[in-house]
């Protein structure tokens, strides 16, 4: 319920942005940005939609040839030399020919059976094709998602520190005053508060760039700062000995580009039987009735009309047809080649990103955030200098940001191994 809440809510302020100001935030979790995204992404809506039409073509297969209706050798006006023949209607028709003729071609060879199976397997294509597009739309989405809670929690890290260092630079202030410090001190913590603004104003800048990404994804439209509510965190997958074998056993029944491949060859497949059944003639019947124009008064007869396939028996159309077949055997061989080694590059970044997380001792950033509190004290006391205490902050958050992005690195590299094996791990 608390999904659905959130999720009109966001989609007022898409139809009313006028209601909301700039600085107003909604808070999503991924797992309901990817809902949205789900329904509201133009591109997805498209590509179901091209589904749709390759399924009606499919109907449009299976529909006959509408038959032929001739009405020729009708006389408007009669001369002298007329055979006298029965009116057709009332007290008219009593010198008036005419001629009808109805045709129905007929497909021979299972014509329409190969070209209705043709365009079915358009259809998968169609439906493969909507899969690479979600696939990777669907990529786009969660590493945007992972740049802002990485960005959020970094952000969070400077906000904590400015804070901190307000504190300290507000006290210095009063020091300063009194007479009991330099200014060259309380300058020097200006600079780190002022320097801490400026990596702040960066790191905000770079959430508005994600944000756009996202709401555009989603669709939405609106002056509102989107927030990702999940904490950021690395993801605890772990590879094991036999995962190559079994992702490229995964990838062969689920890869989009692998599969439309596999179809690819199917179509041309299909194709070549269809080139083949085109070089059988379809016939043609005839049912024709003629009145005063032949020894019978009233004339009904039957026909039947067929090509000669004496000089175009579709020889070049077959012949490109079996060629293609050839291409796309080359192609589907070195799809399943890029997508071996994708798999195997995918493998090999992840397990990289997985043993730098690893060396981070479980305790270490507990350890850290004790430091620094311990550090902030000793300072306010003046235990510390100013340049040991500034010096540690500075070792802290560059310590803190190798985490995070180590952090962020394992989770791009994870998705980055779900898109290579095309599902989900």
């Amino acid at each position: 319920m608390k999904r659905i809440f959130l999720l009109i809510n966001l989609l007022l302020f898409t139809f009313h942005p006028l209601n909301a100001q700039s600085n107003e935030v909604i808070k999503l979790s991924k797992q309901e940005a990817e809902a949205l995204f789900l329904s509201n992404n133009i591109e997805l809506i498209t590509s179901r939609l091209a589904i749709d039409q390759a399924e009606a073509q499919v109907i449009q297969a299976k529909l006959w040839p509408n038959p032929t209706l001739s009405i020729s050798e009708v006389n408007l006006w009669s001369n002298g030399g007329h055979e006298e023949l029965p009116p057709l209607f009332g007290k008219w028709g009593n010198a008036t020919q005419i001629s009808a003729e109805i045709e129905q071609v007929i497909q021979t060879a299972g014509k329409r059976k190969k070209a209705i199976a043709l365009q079915k397997l358009e259809v998968e294509d169609q439906q493969l094709k909507f899969t690479e597009v979600l696939k990777t739309l669907k990529l786009d989405l969660r590493t945007t998602l992972n740049e802002m809670v990485f960005n959020q929690a970094i952000q969070q890290l400077y906000k904590q520190q400015l804070a901190s260092t307000q504190q300290l630079t507000k006290a210095y202030q009063n020091q300063l005053k009194q007479g009991n410090i330099n200014q060259a001190e309380y300058i020097r913590l200006k600079a780190a508060e002022m320097e801490f603004k400026k990596e702040l104003h960066e790191i905000a800048q770079n959430l508005e760039e994600h944000s756009q990404t996202l709401k555009n994804l989603l669709m939405v439209t609106s002056p509102l700062r989107i927030e990702i509510s999940d904490p950021f965190e690395a993801t605890s997958f772990t590879l094991d000995s036999f995962a190559f074998e079994n992702y490229l056993e995964r990838a062969k029944t689920n890869h989009p580009r692998l599969l439309q491949s596999q179809n690819d060859l199917k179509i041309a497949d299909q194709k070549y039987q269809l080139e083949k059944a085109q070089r059988t003639p379809d016939l043609t019947l005839s049912v024709n009735y003629d009145r005063g124009g032949n020894i019978m008064r009233d004339f009904i007869g039957v026909g039947l009309a067929i090509d000669l396939p004496v000089f175009d028996r579709n020889q070049g159309n077959i012949k490109e047809a079996q060629l293609q077949i050839t291409s796309s055997q080359h192609q589907l061989k070195a799809q399943e080649n890029e997508v071996a080694n994708a798999i195997a590059t995918a493998m090999n970044n992840y397990q990289r990103a997985r043993e730098i997380i690893n060396e981070i001792e479980p305790d270490y950033e507990h350890n850290l955030d004790q430091l620094l509190d311990a550090h902030f004290r000793n300072f306010g006391q003046r235990n510390l200098s100013m340049i040991q205490y500034l010096d540690f902050v500075e070792a802290y958050l560059s310590n803190k940001k190798i985490i995070l992005e180590a952090k962020k690195e394992l989770n791009e590299q994870f998705e980055a191994l779900q898109f290579a094996v095309s599902q989900e791990l």
